[in-house]
């Protein structure tokens, strides 16, 4: 059986709800630097992958649900 650590929501920048849809490219502009200070989900699929119980790592993102006001919205 797969084990994953699966990110729901609050990486991006505006938390969940209103922040959906801060999704872009480079991916260190809409990661929230106040949860993740390096601007970066690295070191979670980092912890993620390691010993002694290594797990997957998905990151979720919904573009068919996005809040009015942002990145995708507008």
């Amino acid at each position: 059986m797969s084990r994953y650590y699966w990110l729901d929501a609050g990486y991006f920048n505006g938390d969940f709800p209103n922040g959906v849809g801060n999704w872009e490219i480079p991916l260190n502009k809409m990661i929230n630097n106040v949860t993740f200070p390096s601007r970066s989900l690295a070191p979670l699929g980092t912890a993620s992958h390691s010993n002694p119980n290594p797990v997957g790592f998905v990151v979720w993102f919904e573009p068919e649900r996005v809040h009015p006001g942002t990145y995708i919205d507008r």
